[in-house]
């Protein structure tokens, strides 16, 4: 880092003085190299397809990126009592789907929250799991959270297979980015989860106090 040292002169009530004034003239040329270096990584990591860069993280060093990384893999022993759904490998799926408009009714579905300077991603996820198949399920709009949430869609653009998905850094990438599907990017298909929403302990009629209808069994 280069320090220019200047010497001031400040006259005040008739008296002279000197100030040692230090600019931090890199500053500038700082945030030039952030620039350039990650405009190096988007092109060692994506030059098939291409991606662009998004000026919210574009003075970010690497310890800034990984201080929203706040998500810790969950031990594969800690998976073993959980129930698991399976489907043949003759299960057609569709071309593209699109969850936003297989269930418009949902309006938690693809919800473009702030994650703002927070490190749990975890915790946005899991209870965006929870709030979208209240909704599809049972009709409930439930917003558990005003800064939650994580979608995912995929399509396919000029033959390169894709998920869309929906970013917590706001509206910046128009709300959605785009990532390949199919070779685990960013290990973004390693621990995919979801699961179904249970009637239990769910009210979904508030009656009056005595009514037998609102205790849950």
């Amino acid at each position: 880092m280069i320090l220019t040292l200047m010497l001031v002169q400040i006259s005040w009530s008739g008296y002279s003085q000197f100030a040692a004034v230090i600019i931090m003239s890199v500053i500038s040329n700082l945030f030039a190299v952030l620039w350039s270096y990650q405009e190096s990584i988007i092109k060692k990591i994506n030059e098939d397809p291409m991606a662009a860069m998004n000026p919210r993280f574009s003075n970010c060093t690497v310890g800034e990126f990984k201080h929203l990384l706040g998500v810790k893999p969950l031990p594969q022993k800690d998976l073993k009592s959980i129930p698991l759904m399976t489907h043949l490998k003759s299960f057609k799926l569709p071309g593209s789907f699109d969850a936003r408009t297989a269930w418009p009714q949902c309006s938690t579905v693809g919800r473009i929250l702030d994650q703002g300077h927070c490190g749990s991603c975890w915790a946005f996820g899991a209870v965006e799991s929870l709030s979208d198949p209240f909704c599809i399920h049972f009709g409930m709009i439930t917003f558990i959270s005003d800064q939650n949430g994580r979608d995912i869609s995929s399509y396919v653009d000029i033959g390169e297979d894709y998920w869309l998905l929906a970013n917590q850094w706001n509206k910046s990438w128009d709300g959605y980015f785009m990532i390949r599907r199919g070779t685990n990017e960013c290990s973004i298909e390693d621990d995919v989860v979801a699961g179904l929403p249970s009637s239990k302990n769910t009210i979904r009629e508030v009656a009056s106090m005595d009514d037998a209808a609102d205790v849950s069994v």
